[in-house]
């Protein structure tokens, strides 16, 4: 708590020194005994220093009591907050935002909800300890509100729930600190989830040598394009193509083909009427990814079918998985396949829940979705989630991406670019970590470079430049 509070004050002192007063609200737990250091060590550096105190004071226990009477022991001294109406300030007060850490579940209080709401309100920057007050940690939702913070003072471990859901709207920037205690304990923590990037094993498996031929790369089927909806299985189609898989088959209705063909020549493109016409499309291929742009009219219920009895080397995206009671008869021959990538709604779909449910806790629901299909699961949101019905480290977490992602087709991508990579050898949980994390880096590059206005082909355009640099040169950002 010394540490933290110290180098917490560290860090913002800069910020305090430009303001005209700092205000530090303490709760009576463990962040509220943050808080106390903070405004201890706010008050020796002579900077006009008020502290709130939301609760009763005879809560204040073990070390936060300590860190309080420290505080107090230097002249500080601290008013009780009954009302947030008493909170005031016009701009120039940097606010401490110490009232409750990422230990909190559950729900805020009403009383707490009001003065997150009347903080929410001012003008003036907010710095968050350790946790935005109101904010769960493990999912990164607010319960039911959370403090919006200018800058989130996080110690020890990094939270899994600050990287998914809506968390980035409240952390604003996130300063990370060790509190000096050694790696090697750190490292032996216990996680529940880790960040995906890619990493030398996966390097070496995509690395090329000097006699590799398009057998090496595999051969991906993808089944859709329905009547109007080619674009979708287009997309898919082209994005195995690009990442790097040797051979490339669309399977789609006939008004999809020359569309195809006028996009993309590279690709194998075979018209499919009936599901017969799939079976011998089927044993060609060492991976089938079904479901862009496929529909759910009885031509897709049929190739769905078709695919299943047949491959069990599958990825379902989009359509079918809207086709549920079909998803019963997926055979598990290989490890960690079938592979799902539902968005948020589909997810809900699968599981019987609302679409609320999955939002208020993204890592369980992804571990569900894991389970139900005895496979992998790629839930699809601000920080795509990756679970595996295999013993591995815990459910993976993207880092990358944007909000301009949210357009029509790039979940398409998204399916081609990992059935691409399983092609070429890699199991299916290291085949979603990386296409999701190629896909969302991908989208930043682009934004980086030209702005917002992102769509799905874009992906597919930088994805050279992306590969460049994450496989073949090994760049670390």
């Amino acid at each position: 708590m010394e540490r933290a509070g110290r180098q917490g004050f560290a860090a913002i002192e800069e910020l305090a020194r430009a303001s005209t007063a700092v205000v530090v609200l303490c709760g009576t737990g463990n962040n509220g005994g943050d808080g106390w250091i903070i405004a201890r060590e706010a008050s020796a550096a002579g900077l006009q220093t008020t502290v709130w105190l939301v609760g009763d004071e005879r809560k204040i226990l073990d070390s936060a009591r300590k860190a309080l009477d420290s505080f107090l022991a230097q002249g500080g001294t601290f008013r009780h907050l009954d009302d947030p109406g008493q909170l005031d300030f016009d701009g120039s007060t940097l606010i401490v935002d110490a009232l409750i850490g990422s230990g909190f579940s559950g729900e805020l209080r009403a009383a707490h909800i009001a003065i997150v709401d009347a903080l929410n309100k001012m003008p003036d920057p907010i710095v968050a300890l350790d946790c935005p007050s109101g904010l769960d940690a493990n999912t990164g939702m607010p319960k039911p509100v959370a403090v919006k913070a200018t800058i989130t003072l996080s110690f020890i471990g990094d939270k899994q729930g600050f990287h998914t859901a809506e968390a980035a709207d409240y952390l604003g920037d996130v300063q990370l600190f060790d509190l000096d205690i050694p790696s090697k304990y750190l490292d032996e923590a216990p996680s529940a989830a880790y960040r995906i990037e890619p990493g030398n094993n996966v390097r070496n498996m995509l690395r090329r040598k000097s006699n590799f031929h398009k057998g090496l790369g595999g051969h991906v089927l993808v089944v859709g394009g329905n009547i109007g909806f080619g674009g979708a299985a287009i997309l898919a189609a082209e994005a195995a193509l690009r990442v790097g898989a040797g051979k490339v088959t669309l399977a789609a209705r006939g008004d999809a083909i020359p569309a195809a063909l006028a996009r993309c020549p590279a690709l194998m493109v075979r018209t499919v009427e009936d599901r017969l016409d799939l079976a011998e499309l089927c044993k060609a291929a060492d991976i089938v990814v079904i479901g862009p742009g496929l529909g759910q009219c009885n031509w897709a219920r049929a190739c769905l079918q078709q695919v299943l009895e047949w491959h069990s080397k599958v990825l379902l995206d989009a359509d079918a998985l809207n086709l549920p009671e079909q998803l019963k008869s997926v055979r598990s021959d290989h490890r960690g396949w079938p592979v799902v990538t539902p968005h948020p709604g589909e997810a809900a779909r699968l599981l019987g829940v609302s679409t609320a449910i999955v939002g208020q806790d993204r890592f369980q629901a992804v571990r569900q979705l894991a389970e139900l299909i005895n496979g992998t699961a790629l839930l699809k949101g601000a920080g795509s989630l990756i679970a595996s019905c295999q013993p591995s480290n815990g459910v993976g977490v993207c880092l990358a991406g944007n909000p301009y992602m949210a357009t029509a087709g790039m979940g398409d991508v998204l399916s081609g670019l990992i059935g691409g990579l399983a092609a070429q050898g890699l199991d299916p949980e290291r085949a979603a970590q990386l296409g999701v994390f190629l896909h969302a880096t991908a989208a930043d590059y682009w934004v980086d470079a030209n702005g917002r206005c992102l769509i799905a082909t874009d992906i597919v355009t930088t994805l050279p430049k992306v590969m460049q640099d994450w496989i073949d040169c090994g760049a670390v950002r």
